[in-house]
């Protein structure tokens, strides 16, 4: 199939350079965007192998869903401590709950645990001003995750 794959993209209407790059990748046994790997296993608290399940190997679409992530919920924890300070555990539980879900999908491990004990302890009703030192620690977790996601490359992000 790789290459068949490498044959059609001789001959498909593509611009030469993304063709010439998915046809060494292919050659080499290496998905496009292979070299992005090295970068994607830096990132604090991914577990690379399992984001890449999700992205079915393809570390230019995992890179391209991280960087939406990053700029989607780099501002969690203001909106978070914001809600909690007007005692809106509603809206602080589905802050928590979203950013939950998306470190689980995307298989960042540490940020979906920290998220994941903070929302059980703001549906079971926990005073708020107990899960300062938790929202302190999702916080600073989330940082380091998109300060990771900010070092790599700049992508084209309409690649799928």
């Amino acid at each position: 199939p790789d290459a068949l794959y490498a044959t059609l993209l001789q001959w498909l209407p593509h611009a030469q350079a993304a063709a010439a790059a998915a046809t060494s990748a292919a050659v080499a046994g290496l998905p496009a965007g292979a070299d992005l790997l090295p970068q994607l296993a830096t990132i604090d608290g991914l577990d690379l192998d399992g984001a890449l399940v999700v992205t079915r190997g393809n570390p230019q679409r995992l890179a391209r869903l991280l960087r939406m992530f990053a700029s989607g919920h780099a501002g969690d924890p203001a909106a978070l401590r914001s809600a909690l300070a007007e005692g809106d555990r509603q809206t602080a539980e589905r802050i928590v709950h979203g950013l939950k879900g998306i470190a689980g999908t995307l298989a960042i491990r540490r940020l979906f645990q920290l998220a994941s004990s903070l929302n059980n302890r703001l549906r079971e009703g926990e005073e708020i001003a107990a899960l300062a030192a938790e929202v302190d620690l999702l916080a600073a977790e989330l940082a380091a995750v998109c300060e990771g996601i900010g070092l790599l490359p700049a992508g084209d992000e309409q690649a799928s």
